[in-house]
């Protein structure tokens, strides 16, 4: 007789995707147990005091959820607030990752002339809410 085991789900019973690395059994600040699907992350220092964090997320309270891929900047020195991108299709992912591959290629000038121009036209956005 050949023992199989079920496949590994959240307290709610929805399934883990394949990429799933969550504790379900770890409890939250809350008080419940962990309900939600993420990858294993990765974690980068980038230097100049920043940090880049990236992983697969899937919500583990709804069985129609899709995942999306979370990219965090972060600066230890609290000058230049966390960056959060939320890539919701595998097209979206690509595209970061190409134009993460350009600016590689840019010297640090090029490099905070971009961020600066992104902030300044980030101002001519409305703001989530309004969306």
């Amino acid at each position: 007789m050949t023992e199989t085991t079920a496949p590994r789900a959240n307290h709610r019973g929805l399934p883990c995707p394949a990429w799933c690395a969550s504790d379900h059994d770890m409890v939250m600040p809350s008080g419940n147990p962990q309900q939600n699907h993420y990858g294993p992350e990765l974690w980068l220092q980038a230097g100049h005091g920043y940090a880049v964090d990236a992983r697969l997320q899937l919500s583990g309270f709804s069985p129609t959820a899709r995942p999306l891929l979370h990219v965090y900047a972060y600066q230890a020195d609290g000058e230049a607030g966390t960056g959060l991108l939320e890539l919701r299709s595998a097209e979206d992912a690509r595209s970061l990752a190409r134009l993460v591959l350009a600016v590689q290629q840019m010297h640090d000038g090029q490099i905070a002339q971009l961020a600066a121009a992104l902030e300044a036209m980030a101002g001519q956005l409305p703001p989530d809410a309004e969306l």
